[in-house]
């Protein structure tokens, strides 16, 4: 459903005889080929550290509550990790769904008003910064 989505949103091809700067970044520019934003690569770590420690946390606790040894029950540990892998990537699948459509109704959006998004002029830190030059040690003191 996605990707069928995606692929409907045909991009008039930007940087032709009519837009030869590369100066310019287009706002259709910063979504990669299949029209999604790029992920942060710390998410999927946080999504599957956080649930498997939760189920993890979970077993030991029942063990605790019912005054067994914490490492007592293997085998529910487990389980309990194996769940929250499972959790875990269908959450991550769910998060991705969401951005891919979100990205998808952004980017048809943009490529529906160009004249609302006019493009961006990429500048240097030369033109951004007044030029500065330090004072002699003296005068400071």
């Amino acid at each position: 459903m996605i990707l069928d989505a995606i692929s409907r949103c045909n991009m008039a091809p930007y940087h032709t005889e009519e837009y030869p700067n590369r100066y310019f970044k287009y706002p259709v520019e910063y979504f990669y080929g299949d029209g999604s934003l790029s992920e942060n690569p710390f998410i999927p770590v946080i999504i599957y550290g956080t649930t498997i420690s939760t189920f993890l946390g979970g077993s030991l606790w029942h063990n605790h509550l019912m005054k067994r040894p914490l490492i007592s029950g293997v085998h529910r540990h487990i389980g309990y990790v194996t769940m929250g892998i499972g959790v875990a990537y269908l959450f991550r699948k769910w998060r991705l769904t969401k951005l891919a459509e979100r990205d998808a109704a952004i980017r048809h959006y943009i490529e529906l008003h160009p004249e609302d998004f006019p493009p961006v002029e990429k500048r240097q830190y030369r033109d951004i910064f007044a030029e500065w030059y330090p004072r002699d040690r003296k005068s400071v003191v």
